[in-house]
Formats: C-alpha cells, structure tokens, sequence
C-alpha cells in the first residue's frame, strides 16, 4: 500500500465547467471513456471496477475503486493488467474555484519507483489531463 513518502505524480487541471459537470466526466463510462479511451469503464462505488485502455502509456489497466465523496473525491487502485504486481494508488480531487473546477490527480505507486519512472507517471498525466480539457470541451460540454 502507498504511503505519504512514497514519490507521487501529481497533475493539476483547471477545467471551464462546474464540479458537477466535472464529476460526471470522471465517474460515468461515457465520461471516462472521452480521455482514458475508447472501452474504460468505472463502477464509481466502493469495490467497484475501473477499466483503460489508456491511450496516455499505452498500457492496459484494471482496478478497483476504494472510496467515492462524489462531487468531490474519487480514489482507485490500479495496475497494468499484464503486471497485476505494479498497482499504484490514485486520488482524484474536484474542487470549484473562480474560473471553473480544479481537478487534481495524484499517483502513487505502490512498490519504489526509481525517479524516471515517476517523471514518466507525471508526463503521462499531464497528457491525459490534455486529453480531458479537450475532450471535455468537444464531447461533456456539447
């Protein structure tokens, strides 16, 4: 299980929408599916399942979802479906602010990582943070 002084990645996104709207974006499968890839899924329900292609690494992952505040918190465990070995944790936090919502992302893995490879964790958030400005923008927002 990840701790505090484990190395995180950590993502900040400003996005031009209201939490709920927001929320929706990150807790339903159509939501998900716009910036984790074509098939994710999520049960956003304590124990519930968490499903990404993840087009960001390219790698497929499986989890399991651990507490739900909605409008405000997600947190899940995940892990590359051929390395079920590697899990890391993720937290999610939705919080309105003056010009939208603030969604931040942090990352932890679960076993040591050597400082590349959490330098790629953090690129690759960011590029999945990408993703969902716009796919927000296009798909939630239209």
């Amino acid at each position: 299980m990840a701790n505090e002084e484990t190395p995180a990645a950590t993502t900040e996104i400003d996005v031009d929408a209201d939490a709920g709207d927001v929320w929706d974006a990150l807790s339903t499968n159509e939501g998900i599916a716009t910036w984790l890839g074509e098939g994710a899924s999520i049960d956003p329900t304590p124990g519930g399942a968490i499903h990404a292609p993840d087009p960001a690494t390219g790698i497929e992952r499986e989890g399991t979802v651990e507490s739900v505040d909605p409008d405000r918190q997600l947190r899940y465990r995940w892990w590359p479906v051929s390395d079920p070995g590697s899990p890391s944790s993720v937290t999610i936090d939705v919080v309105p602010h003056e010009t939208g919502t603030r969604v931040t992302v942090v990352e932890r893995p679960e076993i040591p990582l050597t400082a590349l490879i959490t330098a790629s964790a953090c690129a690759s958030w960011a590029w999945r943070g990408a993703m969902f400005r716009v796919q927000f923008d296009l798909t939630i927002r239209a």
